[in-house]
C-alpha cells in the first residue's frame, strides 16, 4: 500500500476541481481511500492550505496599526523581583505560613481574608 499524504490528495482534488468546498474535498478523500483515518481538522487545514499554495486565495495584509497581542505582551502578575530581598522574605513567609496551615490552601487562604477583613476596620 502505497504512502497517503493528506496535503498531496487534497491539493490534486483542487486542481482537477477548485470550487470544491472543504466538505466536499473530505467526502472525496474518504471515498477514494476508505481505509484511511482521515481527521477532519487536519483535512480542513490541508485544505486552506493547499487553495493558498494553488493562488486560490491569499492572505490579507494587515492594516496599519492593528497590531497583534503576543501571549508575551499580555498583562499578568507580577512576578517576584528578582535581587529584591524584601520580595524573597514575603515568598518564604508564605512558605512557612502554608506549612502552619498544614498545606491546606484554603485554610490559609481564608486566615488571609479574615486578617484582610481585620485591617480594613
Amino acid at each position: 500500500m502505497a504512502d497517503f499524504n493528506l496535503s498531496a490528495e487534497v491539493r490534486k482534488i483542487l486542481e482537477k476541481n477548485s470550487e470544491l468546498s472543504g466538505n466536499e474535498v473530505l467526502a472525496q478523500l474518504r471515498r477514494k481511500f476508505p481505509k484511511e483515518q482521515i481527521n477532519e481538522g487536519t483535512a480542513k487545514v490541508a485544505f486552506s492550505l493547499a487553495r493558498r499554495k494553488l493562488g486560490l486565495i491569499s492572505l490579507k495584509p494587515r492594516k496599519k496599526g492593528k497590531a497583534a497581542v503576543s501571549a508575551a505582551a499580555a498583562p499578568s502578575a507580577k512576578p517576584v523581583a528578582s535581587g529584591n530581598s524584601a520580595g524573597i522574605d514575603s515568598v518564604i513567609a508564605a512558605k512557612d505560613f502554608l506549612q502552619a496551615c498544614n498545606g491546606d490552601m484554603q485554610v490559609a487562604m481564608t486566615a488571609i481574608k479574615q486578617l484582610g477583613d481585620l485591617q480594613l476596620r
